[in-house]
This record gives C-alpha cells, structure tokens and sequence, in this order.
C-alpha cells in the first residue's frame, strides 16, 4: 500500500478544519542518524518515506497521537526506555506510545505498528503497517470521527470520538495481538533480536546458603547460588541495593541492571541469585557506599509466570 496516498486524504481533511501545516520535513543527515541507531536493524520504508514528509503532523494522526515524534525524540526516547529493541517509538503523548517493529538486517519482519504505556501490562499490536493504520484514520477523519476545537492559547487541535474510532479499527483491522511486557514472554523475534533465551531466566537450586557464605568470611571466593526473598530494595538506573533473605541470614546485594535483562529483580520470591564476595569498591556506582555490600550479583533468576 502506498502511504502517500492515506496522508494526502488525512491532510486534505486537515486543511478543511483549519488544522495547522505540517512542517519540518526530515534532512538526509536526520534519516541517516536514525538509521545508525537502529543497525543492524532497518527501519521500514514507509516511515522514512512519511519522516522525509514531515515531522510535524496533524495533531492525534497516529492512533489518536501526534505524528510523528521528531527524529530527535525518537533518538532519546530509544536511548532512554526499556522497549524491546525491535521497536522504535513514532508517536507519544501522555505516557502513551506508538512504535513501529524494525525489520531485520535483510530488511523483512518488521512494519508492525504497536502500542503500550508506562503503566501497561501489555504491548498491543494496532495495524499491520503504518500505511494500514493511515487508511483506517483517513476513513475515520472523513467520517467526522475526528473533530476540531481551539485551545486557551489559540492551537487549533482535535477531538476523537473513540467509541466511533476503536469500532472502526476493529471493523478494518485484523484482530490485535497481545504480548507482555515482562522479556521473559515477549515474542521470539523480539528475543533473538535481543540476544535472549528465555531458558536463561529458569531458576536454578540453590548451592549455597546466607549463613554458609557468611560463615567463611573471607575464605568465600567463589560465585554461588543462594535461593530466597528479596527485602529492602532500592535501586537506580545503574544498579540496585537489596536484602535477600533466605531463611538462614540476610545478605546485603549489589546487583547491577546489566546482569538482569529478563527484568526479574524485584521484592518478593522466591528468586535465586549468582553471587560472590564484593572486594573491589570500583564496582559499586557512586550513589552507594561500598562498605555497605557484602556480594555483588552475576545472574538473576525467577519464576515469572505468576
């Protein structure tokens, strides 16, 4: 389907309502920078083709938000959020995105539009493509589903009548996908692209427990796995501070946000934790005080199917 096409009806309703121009159509150099964020991943066709005709959309244009996010705010939004990989965030709004799935170095998989919030448990698949998406919204704009009002500060925006809106969607689109946000059940592709076995995440018995290693003192060199509840925990972008508990002692853990991808630490249990002594202060991000741990982390392990 060619996107130019839905843009041009959403654009020609646009006019009508006195909505204001589009602008800032993205440079070769604004492309390119995207595209090097995302390698080895491609982005799809119909994206660079709708950024290289604005950045600046008519307002709500995409699934009821602003189109398109600036190349720049993709770039930070990319840089700054736990999204799989696989997807590249095109439109926000009140803690509500919209992504594309990028396809794969060959330059096929992806062009999904996708949808999710901080809050969500899950991430839905809106339409097939964008294109897709843009011909169902060029529909419902000419119907009168999307209607004008001025704000206090005199921008002309719109109003969606979401009732009529998600009717439509799910009399044109194909019925949406659910996926959880937790890795651990995300989709395969979004996995391989992350490099990730979710096999990886299973726990593992315990080999050890708090009273043994705590026992050794300084004899407790080794990396071992200590089963149990994580208590008092206080983290960072970086790396968290924790108490786990096993029933034998209480171990203060330092564990690094790199060595959890699945994103399984949290308070509660069961969880099993890789751990060794901590002897190298280096370690240990400046917001915290070495002296306070007594192990650091290599692996993170949980059920996560509660």
């Amino acid at each position: 389907m060619d996107i130019d096409e839905p843009v041009d009806r959403i654009l020609r309703v646009a006019a009508s309502l006195d909505l204001p121009p589009t602008a800032n159509p993205a440079t070769d150099a604004e492309i390119e920078s995207l595209r090097a964020l995302v390698a080895p991943l491609r982005l799809p066709e119909e994206v660079e083709r709708l950024y290289r005709r604005f950045q600046d959309g008519p307002p709500s244009m995409i699934d009821g938000l602003d189109a398109m996010l600036p190349i720049a705010t993709s770039i930070e939004f990319r840089r700054d959020h736990d999204w799989p990989h696989a997807l590249l965030s095109v439109a926000y709004e009140s803690h509500q995105f919209r992504f594309v799935e990028l396809h794969g170095p060959d330059g096929s998989g992806g062009g999904t539009i996708w949808s999710s919030a901080y809050a969500d448990e899950h991430i839905v698949e809106v339409a097939p493509s964008l294109s897709a998406l843009l011909e169902v919204v060029a529909e419902a704009w000419e119907r009168g589903v999307a209607t004008p009002y001025t704000q206090a500060d005199g921008y002309r925006s719109i109003e969606w009548d979401f009732d009529a809106w998600e009717s439509l969607k799910a009399e044109r689109l194909p019925k949406p996908r659910r996926v959880s946000v937790r890795p651990t059940r995300w989709l395969p592709r979004w996995l391989e692209i992350e490099g990730l076995d979710p096999r990886d995440a299973i726990p593992r018995g315990a080999t050890s427990t708090v009273a043994a290693v705590l026992g050794q003192g300084r004899a407790w060199t080794d990396v071992v796995t200590l089963v149990g509840t994580i208590r008092n925990l206080v983290g960072t972008g970086v790396a968290s501070s924790a108490v786990l508990d096993d029933g034998t002692g209480e171990l203060v853990v330092l564990v690094p946000r790199a060595i959890d991808p699945f994103r399984l630490f949290r308070v509660g249990g069961p969880i099993a934790l890789d751990v060794r002594p901590l002897t190298d202060p280096g370690e240990v991000p400046t917001l915290f005080e070495a002296s306070a741990f007594e192990a650091i982390a290599t692996a993170v392990r949980r059920d996560d199917s509660d």
